[in-house]
């Protein structure tokens, strides 16, 4: 599955790009110890940059449609819409490949079917942060959406 997501965030780090840079948007896998909140927290507390969870909240897969077009889409220098809705179903498919490449019977759109986790942030370099966990077997496809400027 570390490939999927090295790939997904390739294809992030490509999409920022299309922002023209004023925008963040990254993957990770972590590890499920415990909580998925507690799992999420003690990865965040190994980065060298302040940052507190200031909300969390499960939300459904529609929720994470309006995320990613409020940080990505919305913000892309591309004015088809057809496009962009493209360039969403692209983010939303590295969740199904990672989720079958752990079993080929995992639900293939775990996203679209479980929704996700959100964490808001408090960061000193984005004036807007957010993280959406998917937590896929015993692990957590943790993404993070951020438009710089505090």
């Amino acid at each position: 599955m570390n490939h999927i997501i090295n790939n997904l965030n390739g294809y992030l780090y490509s999409l920022r790009r299309f922002t023209g840079n004023k925008c963040d948007f990254w993957t990770e896998l972590v590890e499920l110890e415990g909580s998925i909140e507690d799992s999420v927290k003690n990865h965040l507390s190994t980065f060298e940059v302040d940052l507190e969870i200031t909300d969390s909240k499960n939300i459904s897969y529609s929720e994470v449609e309006a995320l990613l077009d409020s940080f990505i889409l919305s913000n892309l220098k591309i004015d088809d819409d057809d496009i962009k809705k493209l360039l969403a179903w692209d983010i939303v498919e590295y969740y199904g490949l990672a989720s079958t490449d752990i079993d080929e019977k995992n639900d293939f759109n775990p996203l679209v079917s479980n929704g996700a986790i959100q964490f808001t942030m408090k960061s000193d370099f984005h004036s807007s942060h957010i993280y959406y966990a998917v937590p896929i077997g015993n692990q957590i496809i943790l993404t993070g959406l951020a438009v710089r400027g505090a």
